[in-house]
């Protein structure tokens, strides 16, 4: 019993050593040294680095958040210490909350939108509007921003960059609203570019260091466009915006889910059209996770809903695929979803609906 006293009494006296170094480096983010304000924020993304020191930083409030988010102006390294920094401290909720209120959100925007930004500002700058557009109203803050034009510009020009990797799970949150599919669907290049990132991931050469974040892009992508799909809906305001896309959409949403064994008679080859069979043969295409296929079953289902789109799947001749991965699929979840897919499409002709317990406003949470 003594030692455990001892160590928590340790324990106690090593956090208020700590929270008085913070709150000594609270004075030197402002500073107008560059050098000091470059080291203070390293220093703080270093303690954000354990769940105890975020835990400490996150009890540091306005003092701490306010000029972390003021160096997201800067053109130095200060920008990028201070957006790691925010990445860590933003997963708990409450400095989430707090982060909205203080304004991070347009902080982050205009910081991911200036071209004399830091590429791993930028980077970490999407990483934080990821975590911080978990939250209604920061996605609510995003919509009406006058920069949101901007960003989608940035994201359109640059999605083959790796500092716009995260910039997808953005959009899986701001998707999840009408307002925000309106906005996507009417930009000229954010779909295309989302559909060229989705295409990318799945051509990356695997090496053992890049499996897992070539799975976290696809799977990401994955989740935005089944949010995108929910557009499809009867009801729908951007509707027909989203079945003009559908030309760029579905052959890439459906190859992925054709399991790599699959063999197809000479007919059946014959009758997928070209896009199909571009997409097809493309390397590292078959959907190995189970999320991925799901999310993308899901968004299939989705344009059943629509008549025109229901027709435009039918003309790619893709039974023989969803056949094939009703077949050899294992996933409980996938095989609901794919048997909904199947009867709408070919048996009855009748639209489904998802029945995941997923909607449009249930998206994915940003890994830590």
């Amino acid at each position: 019993a003594s030692c455990s006293l001892l160590g928590r009494c340790c324990h106690e006296r090593l956090e208020e050593h700590m929270e008085k170094e913070l709150q000594e480096l609270c004075g030197f983010l402002d500073s107008e040294r560059e050098d000091l304000r470059i080291a203070a924020a390293l220093a703080t993304a270093d303690y954000s680095g354990t769940a105890e020191g975020t835990s400490i930083l996150a009890r540091c409030g306005d003092a701490l958040l306010r000029p972390l988010i003021n160096l997201l102006r800067t053109e130095d390294e200060g920008a990028s210490h201070a957006a790691a920094a925010l990445v860590n401290i933003s997963q708990q909720p409450a400095s989430r909350s707090q982060l909205i209120a203080l304004g991070a959100v347009q902080f982050t925007i205009k910081a991911i939108c200036k071209s004399t930004s830091l590429p791993s500002a930028v980077g970490r700058c999407c990483m934080l509007l990821a975590n911080l557009t978990q939250f209604e109203d920061a996605r609510d803050q995003l919509l009406v921003s006058p920069l949101l034009p901007n960003l989608l510009d940035r994201y359109s020009n640059l999605h083959t960059e790796r500092h716009f990797a995260h910039m997808p799970l953005v959009l899986t949150h701001l998707l999840a609203t009408s307002g925000g599919r309106r906005c996507v669907l009417e930009h000229p290049s954010a779909v295309p570019a989302l559909m060229k990132q989705f295409t990318a991931a799945a051509n990356t050469g695997c090496s053992s260091d890049s499996d897992q974040n070539v799975g976290d892009d696809r799977r990401s992508i994955a989740f935005a466009l089944r949010n995108l799909c929910f557009e499809a809906a009867t009801s729908a305001p951007s509707r027909t915006l989203l079945l003009e896309r559908l030309a760029l959409l579905v052959a890439p949403m459906v190859a992925p889910l054709s399991p790599p064994s699959t063999t197809f008679t000479d007919d059946e080859a014959a009758s997928f059209p070209s896009e199909l069979r571009t997409a097809l043969g493309s390397a590292g295409t078959y959907a190995a996770d189970d999320e991925l296929r799901l999310a993308l079953s899901e968004a299939l289902l989705c344009l059943t809903t629509a008549a025109d789109a229901t027709a435009f799947i039918k003309e790619l001749a893709i039974y023989p695929i969803l056949r094939e991965a009703q077949m050899q699929e294992e996933n409980t979840h996938v095989l609901e979803v794919n048997e909904k897919l199947i009867k709408g499409l070919f048996w009855t002709g009748a639209a489904v609906t998802p029945s995941s317990n997923q909607d449009e406003s249930q998206v994915e949470e940003v890994p830590d």
